[in-house]
């Protein structure tokens, strides 16, 4: 890590005194921030980085660039000894704890009275629009982008969420939803949780109401999750119902919305009834059926594996394909999922199902009507399901789903009571055709 205390002759006051930045990097990152200090050039060292003694107040400001610099220095020997890789937002997060932590104690600077507290504030979408306004002046473009991306989606996974909201369970299906919506890497996803963790130490340290949950929030593995699925008969419910235009949410839609809606209804039966991806979905605008053995299939490239697969079809998922279907791709997925409650609740979804994770060992759940629960990735999981529930081989259904490892196929694989008995009732019929267990055999081993 090396880190440079750098002046910006661009930006200076009227008193001609220039803002002192901070330049960190690290394994091809680099972040800029301001050190929320300022000194005229003349009186600046750029050999030494520091104020020269000349200077009012030379010393303090000294001694807080220092702080940054033996903080920062300690933070990356320490998260590099243990492996862990330093994301962007980690290190803003760092700054922003030695700026409020360390230095606010050198020098004593009166704070401002807290701003009265509003309701509709306490919303994410509201708040994290606040949050990019009160820090914007000392983060980059692609902080504040991706601050509202991250509120954009938290608010997606549940409209009008609130700070007040944010519970480990809330917090834990958030992360399956990014894992499994947006399908991100671990890198990107860790950097959205420090991202996530930032706006809630803000919202904290503004006085805001939030549970103390966010700062046990970390990255589950997706089979750590309780996700409910979709039965026959809720598919049959989804198709069969007639969908009118609900009010359009606040700040309006790109498309025209009731059509939204029946384009997005589509095209979560047909992934419900192939298994696809959001992102693979676009492939059955043109879909390219075929026929193997005599059942109708539909050919598509998976993702993932960029391996060609013949998906056979039932009767509903063909005549889907085989009728007019829509003439563009899916909306992106923050729009495709807001559009499936309106969707899910006209169907009468209303179905009580268990939502929650596991947290060191103990079950963290809340009970959801299933419209709530209802996001694209439902209609995938859906898929897997029930074909798990109908016999398929876990090889089978990897190459289906298009899954580069087969432990991704294997959280599918739950196995009810009626399947339990089947198949434990089939264990002991073919172990009473065992020749060594069969008392008419002439191959049973003899006793003394």
């Amino acid at each position: 890590m090396e880190l440079a205390i750098l002046l910006r002759l661009d930006r200076l006051d009227k008193d001609g005194r220039a803002p002192i930045h901070l330049r960190v990097c690290w394994q091809g990152n680099k972040v800029r921030l301001s050190s929320s200090e300022k000194v005229k050039p003349d009186d600046w060292n750029p050999k030494t980085q520091q104020v020269r003694s000349r200077a009012q107040f030379a010393s303090h400001i000294n001694a807080r660039l220092r702080a940054y610099d033996t903080g920062l220095h300690s933070y990356f020997y320490e998260r590099e000894n243990n492996g862990v890789v330093v994301t962007e937002a980690d290190v803003r997060a760092e700054i922003e704890r030695i700026r409020s932590e360390q230095l606010g104690q050198v020098i004593a600077k009166p704070k401002p009275a807290p701003a009265p507290i509003l309701t509709d504030a306490n919303t994410i979408e509201v708040f994290s629009a606040r949050y990019i306004r009160e820090l914007q002046a000392s983060r980059s473009e692609s902080w504040r982008e991706s601050v509202a991306v991250v509120g954009g989606h938290l608010n997606a996974y549940r409209p009008g969420v609130k700070l007040s909201d944010l519970t480990l369970t809330v917090l834990g299906g958030f992360m399956t939803y990014m894992q499994e919506e947006l399908d991100l890497s671990d890198s990107t996803l860790e950097t959205y949780v420090g991202l996530l963790r930032g706006l809630c130490k803000h919202a904290t340290r503004s006085g805001m109401d939030l549970p103390p949950d966010w700062t046990f929030m970390e990255i589950r593995r997706v089979g750590d999750t309780i996700q409910p699925e979709l039965t026959l008969g809720e598919l049959g419910q989804l198709r069969n119902a007639t969908l009118v235009r609900p009010a359009i949410p606040p700040g309006g839609f790109p498309v025209k919305y009731l059509d939204a809606l029946e384009t997005t209804r589509w095209f979560f039966l047909a992934a419900a009834g192939t298994g696809l991806r959001h992102s693979d979905l676009h492939q059955l605008i043109r879909p390219r059926l075929t026929t193997i053995e005599g059942v109708p299939c539909v050919e598509v490239t998976q993702q993932k594996t960029k391996q060609r697969t013949a998906i056979p079809l039932n009767d509903d998922t063909y005549y889907l394909l085989k009728n007019p279907v829509p003439t563009t791709a899916p909306l992106g997925v923050l729009y495709y999922n807001q559009l499936l409650k309106p969707i899910a609740q006209q169907a009468e979804l209303t179905r009580s199902v268990m939502v929650g994770s596991y947290y060191k060992g103990q079950l963290v759940s809340e009970d959801l009507p299933l419209h709530e629960t209802v996001r694209s990735h439902m209609a995938r999981r859906t898929f897997a399901t029930l074909m798990t529930a109908g016999g398929m081989p876990t090889r089978t259904l990897q190459v289906l789903m298009g899954h580069a490892s087969i432990s991704s196929t294997e959280k599918y694989a739950k196995v009810d009571a009626p399947m339990m008995v089947h198949q434990v009732a089939e264990a002991w019929r073919r172990a009473s055709h065992d020749p060594t267990r069969d008392p008419n055999s002439q191959n049973r081993p003899q006793t003394r």
